[in-house]
């Protein structure tokens, strides 16, 4: 016949497997009162609060189960490691864990359970490895599958981590974490419309589920739909009243749709709830700057810099803001955070960010790590090193490397992917301002750019062109620059698009009377014909050119006038040392400077800045003006170039 202490212990246990974790706690607590060093109804007591999601309790309770006597068999010592690994503890976790295996354990969950310590701990390669073997162990566990994936993800492997996400939907398709976990995927690598429906298949099976609604939201609003956007962040709202990130990025959707000062007190909210929030400074940081204030965007930025010093990008829109705002040498340090820079490191192993006090005879290579008119633009910086006695080299865009022999300042050209030489100095060319700022003795902008030379056939050819378009003078135009938002990496507010409304960039060359000329690089469909329409005019459209940049640098030394974004034919336009009118978008590239009708770095263009209110009334009244005033000569003969 049972004693009291093992009938109390077998209800208690009954309770427990039909789901009564009260019940049988309350039987369990009766016990141990009586009995308090009972050593299986400590353990019973603290897997009752495992389930409760009370980790360290339970960790507590096993332990002294242990110094009651109860035997440390492999199933009991995985669940303590398991209780470790829910307190934090993962260390702890894998200790125990290992000892369960070792004590003979086998089961394909306990060595997922082990491999998920070893996640925790930073040690990828050896969990990977361990939950492989969970895999043969168990091929169809949905739980084994998924943290395959999750691992996977985390190492690197996004394509495989969905192969195995994949499985686990085989194997259960209403799996709603291994969905969302593809939608992220997804995501991160800009693929939108996978994204868009695994998020939505997510929505379906869980209307709450409140980081599938935020994460959509992100997608929308970079496809361009901001008041979708804000519907689904709101919508989140309405779940968590208190989630940070929902108030955070509502503010990107409001301050997508002009409503900046709804948008400032989200993002204040957002603060409110979780002052540390770096996104959210950020997002302040750029309504600061959309209305004019960039002291108080910079400000921002550095809060959000000190919050997390790790976080490169932070500290490279430091460093810009400081450029835009004139203040160089204190800038320059921070701009070195930039994304290019550090891939570059990466990939070469080390670079240098300082001259020694003697460079006569030795051997510089530089390395362009940003776009062809980032290339160019900082490459201005190399006479200097050349003067200085150094022996230059420079890695570069295939695409302008024909320019750069001609200027006669390299003593080797390579393009991008090809091996390096030996070298005594390797410099990114984006750091050369702070590099030779010692030796200049000055930290203000080199206003000259690359001399570039065209070829007098090319020349010759683009002359004739041009006059088959029509008489001079000769006006083009491009209306959009950069990477579109949509096709961005990354998923913070970037200034890497550049864009004029057709109506805006229309109504300020509609008076025009020379010949106009379309050179907007790869544009949409109709997007030419309706710039056409909105001057009154033709528009001859020579998108074509932008495909050969020798072509491109002859067309462009004909031209009297060139009104359009910041692009890398602006850079090209400079080293002719032409002179263009360029439409600002706000807030402004560094390299424009934060206010002024031109800038230090291109002091023969004139600027014509959006408002702070986003609109281009007083750019396009201006721009107009000033077309109208100017003279041009007679039809101008080919320009003399080389041959």
């Amino acid at each position: 016949m049972s004693t009291k202490r093992d009938e109390m212990l077998d209800q208690a246990r009954a309770r427990l497997a039909h789901g009564d974790l009260a019940g049988g706690a309350r039987l369990l607590k009766k016990l141990l009162k009586w009995r308090p060093a009972d050593a299986e109804g400590l353990y019973l007591s603290g897997m009752v609060r495992l389930q409760e999601g009370k980790a360290p309790e339970a960790v507590n309770l096993i332990r002294r189960a242990f110094d009651s006597g109860l035997p440390q068999s492999p199933a009991v010592l995985e669940n303590l490691g398991m209780a470790y690994l829910m307190s934090g503890s993962p260390a702890d976790a894998e200790r125990e864990l290992r000892r369960a295996v070792n004590g003979g354990g086998t089961r394909a969950i306990l060595h997922m359970r082990l491999g998920m310590s070893l996640v925790r701990l930073g040690r990828l390669e050896e969990a990977e490895a361990l939950l492989r073997q969970a895999q043969q162990q168990a091929p169809r566990d949905p739980d084994v599958v998924i943290n395959l994936g999750n691992v996977l993800a985390a190492r690197g492997f996004p394509d495989a981590a969905l192969e195995q996400y994949s499985r686990v939907l085989d194997l259960l398709p209403t799996h709603v974490q291994a969905l969302y976990n593809i939608g992220t995927l997804h995501r991160e690598a800009c693929r939108f419309e996978p994204a868009v429906q695994a998020f939505e298949k997510v929505l379906l099976m869980a209307p709450d589920h409140l980081e599938a609604m935020v994460n959509l939201g992100t997608i929308r609003e970079r496809m361009g739909d901001a008041i979708e956007a804000e519907r689904l962040y709101r919508k989140a709202l309405s779940l968590n009243p208190n989630s940070a990130i929902a108030y955070s990025n509502l503010s990107t959707a409001l301050r997508a749709q002009g409503r900046v000062d709804e948008a400032e007190q989200a993002c204040l909210r957002a603060l409110e709830l979780e002052p540390k929030f770096g996104d959210a400074l950020v997002n302040l940081a750029g309504i600061y700057g959309a209305r004019g204030d960039l002291k108080g965007a910079r400000q921002a930025f550095y809060q959000a810099w000190q919050m997390v010093p790790s976080d490169y990008e932070v500290r490279c829109w430091c460093g810009t803001i400081g450029l835009s705002l004139g203040e160089f040498s204190e800038s320059w340090p921070h701009y070195q955070a930039r994304i290019a820079r550090l891939d570059m490191l990466r990939a070469v192993g080390s670079l240098d960010d300082r001259l020694p006090d003697d460079v006569r005879d030795r051997t510089i290579l530089l390395i362009g790590e940003q776009g062809i008119g980032d290339e160019l633009f900082f490459l201005r910086y190399a006479p200097v090193l050349k003067d200085l006695g150094a022996r230059l080299l420079c890695v570069c865009n295939p695409k302008i490397k024909v320019f750069l022999e001609r200027t006669g300042l390299f003593d080797g050209l390579l393009v991008h992917g090809e091996a390096l030489p030996q070298r005594d100095i390797t410099l990114v060319v984006g750091d050369l301002p702070m590099v030779l700022e010692k030796v200049l003795q000055t930290d203000a902008p080199l206003g000259q750019a690359l001399q570039l030379q065209p070829l007098q056939p090319r020349v010759d050819a683009m002359y004739t062109l041009l006059q088959g378009f029509g008489p001079p003078p000769y006006l083009a135009v491009t209306w959009r620059g950069g990477t579109k938002r949509i096709d961005q990496k990354g998923w913070r507010d970037q200034m890497l698009t550049k864009e004029v409304p057709l109506e805006v960039l229309a109504e300020a060359v509609q008076s025009f009377t020379g010949t106009i000329i379309s050179l907007q690089r790869n544009p949409e469909a109709g997007e030419t014909e309706r710039f056409a329409e909105l001057t009154g005019k033709p528009v001859h459209d020579a998108s074509a050119i932008n495909a050969d940049l020798e072509d491109m640098l002859a067309l462009l030394s004909h031209l009297q006038e060139y009104v359009g974004v910041s692009n890398a034919n602006m850079h090209l336009l400079a080293g002719l040392d032409g002179r263009a009118r360029v439409l600002i978008p706000n807030p402004a590239e560094w390299r424009w400077m934060a206010q002024g009708r031109t800038s230090p770095w291109f002091p023969r263009f004139s600027v014509y800045r959006q408002s702070t209110d986003l609109t281009w009334v007083e750019a396009v009244a201006q721009l107009r003006a000033d077309l109208a005033s100017d003279v041009y000569e007679d039809a101008p003969a080919p320009r003399s170039s080389l041959s």
